[in-house]
């Protein structure tokens, strides 16, 4: 459980592609010019206001996939919290409870706050919260409520719950698409870990054969890249593909799909879905570049997740090759294979673009190394 919530903190930091449209919808409408509104998605991401004990205020990453529900990074942690007791060195998390936790207008159902090192965030309390969490994604809105009017949404599909015990922890959709890629079609009816904090359209660990022949023959814009470390051979395949929902009207183009194979396996992590689902197959994750093109609500009371079309259009960043990875201490530690030759694991980075690497902050320096192109890099040995 530890290594899944792993998997998908970092998907959420991710970089996400491709430049979407609704065949249905001909004119969009450019979220900057929504006024009002209670998160934001930038690149993908959603973020939100939440408040602890009514008085701090936290911008945390919504994310259906987090497993530990309410999650704040340390260094916030910290300063809220300066007089906590660390827990045995042998105790996975470091954690509080609080009088209260308030996500944007709307209490949240816990209490206990768990130290990370990855970004804040949070999901849903599945195993006590049966309300509907509403995503206005036109008009940016979240609103959680006890019932809904559900005959604005055309498309219902059936959540299935991996769970602990009698607990619900994880929501899992089955949804039938149809995948297209200018020459060939795939139809597909699997099931998905529904995650938010998934930038990505799809994340697939466990995709079939046919699948990955599909994504290995599609479109020119494709990236396969193979990472290589002393611990581990992964290989990640990213390409773009047209989609539709049930053989419906509701086209997408142009949706980023990354396949990892190597990496860990989401299917047979939760393997027991198979089993609840009428034996569809779990193929890994759908995220927001896919939920973003709906106004979209987890039924938690009824088990369900509705969708309508919207024409709101949250540009993507464009798919940039990342030749290398940087650790905390500048070095790299993981590169590509056939990545620029004078690049290897353990060197140090100098300088980009004739600035020293130190005195970039984070965020620049993350971005340089994930959708900067033509950067000027310079090692050390």
């Amino acid at each position: 459980m530890k290594r899944l919530l792993f998997f998908t903190s970092v998907l959420v930091c991710a970089c996400s592609s491709g430049n979407q449209s609704t065949a249905t919808d001909a004119s969009m409408t450019d979220s900057a010019t929504v006024d009002i509104s209670n998160f934001e998605i930038k690149n993908d991401v959603i973020s939100m206001n939440t408040t602890i004990n009514g008085t701090d205020t936290i911008n945390a990453i919504f994310d259906t996939g987090a497993l530990l529900y309410y999650s704040l990074n340390k260094s916030d942690y910290d300063r809220l919290f300066p007089d906590y007791q660390r827990k045995n060195f042998m105790e996975m998390f470091d954690s509080t409870r609080v009088n209260s936790i308030n996500i944007v207008g709307f209490d949240y159902l816990g209490k206990e706050i768990i130290r990370v090192n990855f970004e804040s965030l949070f999901g849903p309390r599945y195993e006590v919260d049966y309300r509907m969490w509403s995503m206005d994604m036109e008009n940016r809105v979240l609103s959680i409520n006890d019932s809904i009017d559900d005959s604005q949404y055309p498309l219902i599909y059936k959540l299935f719950f991996h769970k602990r015990g009698d607990k619900r922890i994880a929501p899992f959709v089955n949804i039938p698409i149809s995948f297209t890629n200018g020459k060939d079609s795939i139809n597909t009816d699997w099931c998905y870990l529904l995650d938010t904090g998934t930038p990505f359209s799809f994340a697939m660990t466990d995709p079939t054969d046919n699948f990955i022949d599909f994504a290995d023959n599609s479109n020119p814009h494709k990236e396969i890249d193979i990472w290589m470390s002393d611990k581990m051979k992964d290989k990640k395949m990213t390409f773009t593909a047209d989609y539709s929902l049930d053989g419906s009207e509701y086209q997408h183009n142009d949706m980023k799909i990354d396949i990892y194979t190597g990496v860990r396996s989401i299917r047979s992590e939760f393997r027991n879905i198979e089993k609840i689902n009428g034996g569809k197959r779990v193929v890994g994750t759908i995220g927001t570049q896919f939920l973003k093109n709906y106004n979209f609500v987890i039924d938690l009371k009824n088990e369900r997740l509705l969708l309508k079309p919207v024409k709101t259009n949250f540009p993507s960043l464009p798919i940039v090759r990342n030749d290398f990875r940087v650790d905390k201490n500048n070095k790299v530690y993981r590169k590509k294979y056939g990545a620029e030759t004078n690049v290897s694991l353990n060197d140090s980075v100098v300088s980009a673009n004739g600035k020293a690497w130190v005195d970039y902050s984070k965020r620049e320096q993350d971005s340089l190394l994930s959708v900067a192109k033509d950067v000027e890099w310079v090692f050390e040995k």
